[in-house]
């Protein structure tokens, strides 16, 4: 596994594989060039730190399409946030192409959130979760990244699951007040 950071938080020992950890800025100039060079060392697995520009988003399309696992994170409140940002770091004349490559190698997706607790002594994940199936993958292809939410509510026995419906169970279960949630979050019913 090779990691491109910046900065490298956590160390990872060597158990039963090798991690290559690179730093932006020290061991390589940036998220792309880093990625580009991780692949001359054939991982199995890539984790890009951080996913924020067209090079660094191609690299990612070619890494997977050649059989890597690559994770990638982005900053994004939702799933069809994060398909739709991803595809906007391409120029417009190249969005539907990547549209069909992001389909073909897309795997899922994972929303994280950190909550505050209600005695507001710790932070509890809400999650939401976003699985390539071949529907979403179609959706993805012709753009309608709306209409994936309605996959993500009927996916639930895929292990599917919304952000807001991941907050609702926090709140139903008294570990989070819902006057803590804000933003992009929609109504509960």
């Amino acid at each position: 596994m090779v990691t491109i950071e910046d900065p490298i938080e956590y160390r990872f020992p060597h158990y039963k594989g090798i991690v290559t950890q690179k730093e932006v800025g020290i061991d390589c100039v940036c998220f792309h060039e880093g990625l580009v060079a991780a692949l001359r060392e054939d991982p199995d697995v890539i984790v890009l730190g951080e996913l924020r520009d067209l090079a660094s988003a191609d690299a990612t399309l070619t890494a997977s399409e050649t059989g890597h696992l690559v994770i990638a994170t982005m900053h994004t409140p939702t799933a069809t946030r994060a398909l739709d940002r991803f595809i906007d770091l391409f120029p417009v004349g190249r969005q539907e192409l990547a549209r069909h490559s992001l389909s073909r190698a897309l795997n899922g997706v994972f929303v994280q959130r950190l909550l505050p607790s209600i005695d507001h002594t710790r932070r509890l994940l809400a999650s939401e979760v976003l699985v390539a199936t071949p529907a979403v993958r179609n959706l993805i292809r012709r753009g309608e990244y709306q209409q994936i939410n309605s996959s993500i509510e009927a996916g639930h026995k895929l292990g599917m699951i919304s952000m807001s419906r991941s907050i609702q169970d926090l709140v139903s279960r008294g570990l989070v007040q819902l006057e803590d949630v804000t933003d992009e979050v929609e109504p509960f019913e």
